[in-house]
């Protein structure tokens, strides 16, 4: 892994989440190869993550209230502003 991380997680298929300590998300495979990467620094500074769901990757920016939801080639397929919602404060 190149970058300093900030944090990281690994998906159900053996792949590892990377968060670095530049905002980039970048998804390795089990031997260590960089598959996908994503970055959006318009948003803020990443929260967190969360790659139960390994299709449809979640991404919390609490800076700006947004979900961002990534497929598992790490592009966007939707975004969710949560004060815009309905269901959170």
């Amino acid at each position: 892994i190149e970058a300093p991380v900030a944090f990281f997680e690994l998906d159900r298929m053996g792949n590892i989440c990377v968060v670095d300590t530049n905002n980039h998300i970048y998804i390795y495979d089990q031997d260590g190869n960089k598959k996908h990467s994503f970055t959006d620094n318009q948003l803020g500074k990443i929260t967190s993550i969360d790659t139960s769901f390994p299709l449809k990757v979640m991404v919390f920016y609490a800076d700006s209230g947004m979900l961002v939801f990534l497929d598992n080639t790490l592009k966007e397929i939707e975004r969710i502003i949560l004060k815009d919602s309905g269901k959170f404060l």
